[in-house]
């Protein structure tokens, strides 16, 4: 289940679907999609399932993509040699297929080596943020520093945004000083504004308030080039 908007997803296995759907409309508020995947002829067992749902957690939480709400990840069950490889190969079929959906939650943002061209830079107060932007979204980078603030009209116009910054800035940062925080895991975004709007702690137009290494903001070097 996802929200692409707030970038959260939940993983679970289920016998019977339908009433698995019932249950978290009820329970859980955030999620707008639900993607199934299921096997042909029944072919997947029971310890199958609890396999593949222990790793796709696992993966999902690594990457990062997206805030996972599992509260822990389900432990390995021991698998049949055979399982043991076939498992692995259903797998990456998910993880192909949910991005082919447009939720790539499963793949890591690669953010080694990366060309000081492709970096952007966020200034302002208590603010020095460094990203990259692509296919993925944007990326602000972990060791960024960002306010430990909000504006009070953020959190006023925008409280579903404010009350999720709260929750990452306590899940993906640490305090630094009174009004810092250093940013400890790479943490992605579906557009420029919401990632700047992050860093800053008020309502921003990230095309402008992000900027390269020769202080042009993205508007000027991308947008305006299309």
């Amino acid at each position: 289940m996802c929200d692409r908007i707030g970038e959260k997803a939940y993983i679970g296995e289920c016998e019977n679907f339908v009433h698995r759907i019932k249950d978290h409309e009820q329970k859980k508020v955030f999620w707008e999609i639900a993607i199934a995947f299921v096997a042909k002829d029944n072919s997947l067992e029971k310890g199958d399932i609890k396999y593949l749902e222990s790793l796709s957690v696992e993966v999902a939480k690594n990457a990062a993509r997206m805030e996972i709400t599992n509260l822990t990840v389900p432990s390995k069950n021991n698998l049949h040699k055979f399982k043991a490889l076939t498992l692995p190969e259903f797998f990456e079929d998910v993880k192909l297929l949910t991005s082919t959906l447009g939720y790539p939650l499963f793949d890591k943002i690669v953010t080694d080596n990366i060309e000081q061209d492709d970096l952007w830079y966020c200034k302002g107060k208590n603010t020095n943020a460094t990203g990259i932007y692509n296919e993925a979204g944007f990326t602000v980078l972990s060791g960024s520093v960002v306010n430990a603030l909000s504006a009070p009209s953020f959190a006023s116009h925008f409280p579903k945004e404010a009350a999720e910054r709260i929750e990452k800035l306590s899940s993906h940062g640490k305090l630094i000083s009174d009004t810092e925080v250093q940013i400890v895991s790479d943490l992605t975004f579906a557009s420029v504004s919401r990632a700047s709007g992050f860093c800053l702690g008020r309502s921003s137009n990230g095309w402008t308030d992000w900027k390269n290494k020769d202080n042009k903001t993205m508007d000027e070097t991308l947008r305006q080039q299309l």
